[in-house]
């Protein structure tokens, strides 16, 4: 059998990080934490004075938002930003960024773009069911 795509899904504070990256390291698959890649789009907003509630402005500054996820970091082009998407201001605005429908669009396009070929074990909130429905294997975590 070849390389497959694992989707993990659940709730907040229900392990799906650690579970997720176990599951990568053991089946040397490559982890992606989709919700990186909404917090880069929000670190980014803060700041470049994009307002969180305006989402055609930040799905407009997404286009040429080059998010760059390897094992452990996070990118934007050249620039680690791994420390400064877990600031606590970028936590208190990244749900209002990732619920424009516009921004969600992208994100998810290139989520699903990520995990083509399979070898992929990807985490976060609807991965199993709008992401990745047609994943290979699906676990929800409670």
């Amino acid at each position: 059998m070849g390389r497959i795509t694992i989707a993990i899904d659940g709730p907040a504070g229900a392990g799906k990080s650690s579970v997720s990256k176990g599951v990568a390291e053991e089946l040397g698959y490559i982890y992606i934490d989709t919700g990186a890649m909404y917090r880069a789009l929000t670190l980014i907003s803060i700041e470049e004075n994009i307002p969180p509630d305006n989402g055609p402005a930040l799905a407009e500054r997404l286009k040429s938002l080059d998010i760059v996820l390897s094992p452990g970091k996070v990118h934007i082009g050249e620039r680690d930003i791994s420390g400064d998407i877990r600031r606590p201001e970028v936590s208190a605005l990244v749900s209002e960024v990732c619920a424009h429908p516009e921004v969600r669009r992208e994100l998810v396009r290139r989520q699903r773009e990520m995990a083509v070929g399979g070898g992929v074990v990807m985490e976060g909130r609807d991965i199993g069911t709008v992401v990745l429905p047609n994943a290979d294997l699906k676990i929800f975590l409670t």
